[in-house]
């Protein structure tokens, strides 16, 4: 039997919080309930009635005189073909058609990126006609570059003075360029069969990228990131503008489906693509949108609908090509698609839409612009093919619903006495960032949903000197009263313990706890699980050793089971071990071998259910196929032994927040309760506290 060295008390140690951090976390947009708002935008007729409006209004605006040959236009018409893709109508096909011959199918300068972007629209409309005029005069302008090596002076723009080398850094020099240009070289590619685009589309996008990404955040820079990582918003953040990275992820999304599956390549972009989602879901408000600036968005708090709308448009195809996880994106997708419909007047006008720029600026509601609803219509698009209201009532009918029961809270080691079950109410205790200590309770999910005895939030301490708290255990000692114990620490820990009177939450008078030295005494007879369990003095709370972890201890009669984590090398072990007539049967749950060095500072852990054969875990490896999870994120799964095999299901799929600290209460009215968010390191987590009743 394997040895510890164990500390065991019914409160859990916590390091103190540095005075420099601030809680921060943007929210779970899954556990934001559906309206009947929402089922009105998910509705097929609506949507496509909606993007027609949008198409309708820009075309008034535009007048008679329809600019050509831009970008802005370009942008707009590069949604008609898939409008017309998706709802058969040939009133998009038309329109861009005679857009086209008025352009007479060409462009202006052929190595400038903007100048290129109409030609997305030409050569759709090529895969739909099949007539090669469309595409000619595109071929012979931009082929004469495949076996060049500089860019001439007045080439790229007027202000070019020099030759210049023809690379990604020059060509496509700024995050707008590899959505007006790459894309095209990728059609080009398919229809003319010339593997030289791909070549020329490879060597050009990936030193572009090397100049503008910054792979830490998964983020472009607008411009040269050498020059530009250090502007700071007014906060102090670094800037990543929403629209910017709003041109490269969708320009993805139109790239990747043109490359060759047999394309080297295409897995590349591929991995970009699915890096630059999950960063971007980060940032995603409770509105379903994002803000201007991506990273800092109390610099500039209006909402914005031309990033949001090329995100959204991106992440719903990235579900429907596969790219991308449907339970992990679908949430972030339709709260998306309601948060642009609401931005869309009874007339068709797209407002919220930042004016041309090249980087973060104020954004009002009337601003609209063509190149934002031609983002808007493309998400439409990719909302349609993914059957929006079926996937909607799907996620209302999971009985599994994350609910956010306290914001800025943390357990910071296992403590199964930080959540109880009294009085038709939950009762949690927690730290925030700030180090105080705080008790909060709510009502069951049960009818009638009252009760005297919730409220938002007691604080019971405050971080005082610089020394360390403790996360406070609850006790139930009576109907109206609970005892809140906890520590504080100057020269010793003092151990404290605090009445609380329910129905008005009265703290009563705070006193010092006499067996304190009780800590010392279960510690020197619990030098290892053996003697532990063959004394029958059983840790109701936390067992900590410097490899393995018990999470939890459940008695019925004479039988005990225990829950464990252990961390063997680069494995992670989950165990489930039962004491049966003072013998042990020790059962490994599931086994992950991780051979990669991870930025995530959380360990794996389990918890029991109390009356079940049933356990949660919290994991970044799939229990059954062992895979890696999607962007390292730790989720909750729950195991059930049927037949004498463990079944598992994922129960959540959040692409932003790790999932970790699961904890079922006891009594009657089971809860999962657990921690969403991140742990930066011992001293800082921005996490909240989330709870589900059906699991």
């Amino acid at each position: 039997m394997k040895h510890f060295s164990i500390f065991i008390i019914y409160i859990t140690i916590y390091t103190a919080v540095s005075a420099q951090t601030s809680y921060h976390k943007y929210p779970s947009i899954s556990t934001i309930p559906f309206s009947v708002i929402d089922a009105h935008t998910y509705e097929e007729n609506n949507i496509k009635s909606t993007i027609r409006k949008v198409a309708e209004y820009q075309i008034e605006k535009y007048g008679e005189d329809i600019p050509t040959k831009n970008w802005l236009a370009g942008t707009f018409f590069s949604s008609f073909v898939a409008a017309y893709n998706v709802t058969g109508d040939n009133w998009y096909l038309d329109k861009a058609y005679a857009w086209g011959e008025k352009s007479e199918w060409d462009i202006h300068r052929p190595i400038n990126a903007d100048d290129i972007c109409p030609a997305q629209t030409y050569l759709d409309i090529y895969f739909v006609k099949k007539d090669p005029k469309i595409f000619k005069t595109l071929h012979e302008k931009i082929s004469v570059y495949f076996n060049r090596k500089e860019i001439f002076p007045g080439e790229k723009n007027s202000n070019q003075k020099t030759n210049l080398p023809l690379t990604g850094r020059n060509t496509w020099s700024w995050c707008d360029a590899l959505y007006m240009a790459p894309p095209v070289y990728a059609r080009l590619g398919k229809a003319t069969g010339d593997k030289r685009y791909y070549e020329m589309l490879h060597r050009l996008y990936w030193d572009s990228v090397d100049f503008l990404y910054a792979p830490d955040q998964k983020l472009f820079h607008r411009n040269d990131k050498i020059k530009t990582e250090k502007d700071r918003t007014p906060n102090g953040k670094k800037i990543y503008w929403a629209r910017g990275n709003g041109w490269v992820f969708a320009g993805l999304a139109r790239l990747i489906e043109y490359l060759p599956d047999n394309d080297p390549i295409k897995e590349k972009y591929i991995k970009l693509f699915q890096d630059m989602a999950y960063s971007l879901a980060k940032y995603q408000m409770e509105d379903g949108l994002w803000r201007s600036s991506l990273n800092d968005p109390e610099w500039i708090t209006t909402k914005e609908t031309s990033g949001s709308a090329f995100y959204i448009y991106g992440m719903a195809k990235g579900i429907k090509e596969g790219w991308l996880p449907k339970e992990y994106f679908i949430s972030t997708v339709l709260k998306g698609w309601t948060g642009l419909m609401s931005c869309v007047t009874p007339y068709g006008k797209l407002g919220y839409s930042q004016i041309v720029a090249g980087s973060p600026h104020e954004v009002r509601p009337h601003d609209n612009v063509d190149y934002a609803a031609g983002a808007f219509i493309l998400a439409g698009t990719e909302i349609l093919k993914i059957n929006a209201m079926s996937e909607m009532n799907l996620l209302i009918d999971n009985t599994f619903i994350p609910r956010v029961v306290v914001r800025d809270g943390f357990w910071p080691t296992y403590n199964k006495n930080s959540v109880i079950t009294h009085r038709n109410c939950f009762f949690t205790s927690y730290i925030k960032h700030d180090g105080t200590g705080a008790l909060t309770a709510f009502n069951f999910n049960k009818h009638p949903n009252v009760s005297a005895y919730a409220r938002k939030e007691l604080k019971l301490f405050s971080k005082e000197n610089g020394f360390p708290e403790f996360t406070p255990s609850i006790f139930p000692l009576h109907k109206d009263t609970i005892q809140v114990t906890y520590a504080k620490a100057k020269n010793n820990y003092t151990l404290l313990s605090q009445n609380i009177y329910l129905p008005i939450w009265k703290p009563m008078e705070k006193k010092g706890l006499k067996e304190s030295n009780t800590i010392n005494k279960n510690a020197d007879c619990l030098q290892n699980w053996r003697n532990c369990f063959e004394n029958n003095d059983i840790p109701l709370i936390n067992l900590l050793s410097n490899n393995d972890t018990l999470f939890t201890v459940k008695k019925q009669k004479k039988n005990i089971q225990v829950a464990y984590t252990s961390i063997e090398g680069n494995k992670h072990n989950y165990y489930l071990a039962s004491l049966k007539q003072n013998k042990w049967k020790k059962e490994l749950l599931c086994s992950f071998s991780n051979d990669k060095k991870s930025d995530n500072n959380i360990k794996g852990s389990i918890t029991l259910h109390p009356n079940k054969q049933e356990v949660i875990i919290s994991s970044a490896f799939h229990p059954k196929t062992k895979q890696p999870l999607p962007n390292g994120l730790y989720q909750l799964f729950s195991g059930e032994k049927i037949n004498k095999i463990w079944q598992w299901k994922q129960l959540t799929f959040n692409p932003v927040h790790n999932q970790f600290h699961p904890i079922i209460t006891d009594g009657q009215n089971h809860a999962l309760f657990w921690m969403s968010g991140q742990k930066i390191n011992e001293k800082e987590y921005h996490t909240d506290i989330m709870m589900s009743s059906k699991f």
